[in-house]
């Protein structure tokens, strides 16, 4: 989703401090000095950060303030397992991905490659983004994809802890998405949920720094 204007700058500048790590997860922010160091209102930082806030980047806590979101690992189990489902049934209720579609998808894993050679984290999530849209974006069910989507930012934020505290995932991402793409090709819906729900099976137990083994019914490649 793109926002314009002045409020929708704002917001994609914070949101560029948060996933390219010059926020850490769990850093406080300060409004009234985003307000003087951006040159903007109070009310245009206000309805950049509400904005946030519903993406999931951050959080208020009361009587503590704002801050840079921080999952808990029962947290980052909810969301994966939404988006995985989410993902699964957005191809299941589709039409077939047309070939523009399918090379876009190898090029967008071809662009992961060099970004996990250039340790881009920031470049490496939007991509994943972008990937994966183009992989549910097919789907004929709106009220699906608006459910979708409204987990992009969380799933951005995620990747970018991911990546940050095992920067050796970088590498990975071209292959594994690679594998999400030869699955989408086959058109195969068993092997569509197969083959996703595995790829965020991996992302969670990694993020919780659990074994695959330890998830619920993750050595079958599920999560329910």
């Amino acid at each position: 989703m793109v926002f314009r204007g002045l409020v929708g700058e704002v917001r994609e500048e914070l949101r560029r401090r948060i996933l390219a790590g010059e926020w850490p997860l769990g850093a406080r922010v300060y409004e009234e000095e985003l307000g003087q160091e951006l040159h903007v209102s109070r009310g245009s930082v206000r309805e950049a950060v509400r904005m946030l806030e519903q993406e999931g980047l951050l959080v208020r806590r009361s009587y503590h303030g704002l801050f840079v979101a921080s999952p808990t690992p029962q947290e980052i189990m909810d969301t994966v397992r939404v988006r995985a489902l989410l993902e699964v049934h957005a191809v299941r209720w589709s039409r077939r991905h047309s070939g523009r579609e399918l090379s876009e998808l190898k090029r967008l894993t071809e662009s992961m490659d060099t970004s996990a050679r250039r340790r881009d984290v920031l470049r490496m999530v939007q991509l994943d983004v972008r990937f994966h849209s183009i992989v549910a974006d097919v789907t004929t069910n709106a009220t699906l994809a608006h459910a979708f989507h409204s987990l992009d930012g969380h799933m951005a934020l995620l990747l970018h802890a991911l990546t940050d505290r095992r920067p050796e995932r970088l590498e990975w991402m071209g292959p594994r998405h690679r594998t999400v793409l030869e699955a989408v090709r086959m058109a195969d819906p068993a092997t569509v949920e197969r083959v996703i729900t595995a790829h965020y099976v991996e992302a969670a137990a990694e993020l919780t720094d659990a074994s695959t083994a330890a998830l619920p019914n993750a050595a079958n490649g599920e999560l329910r």
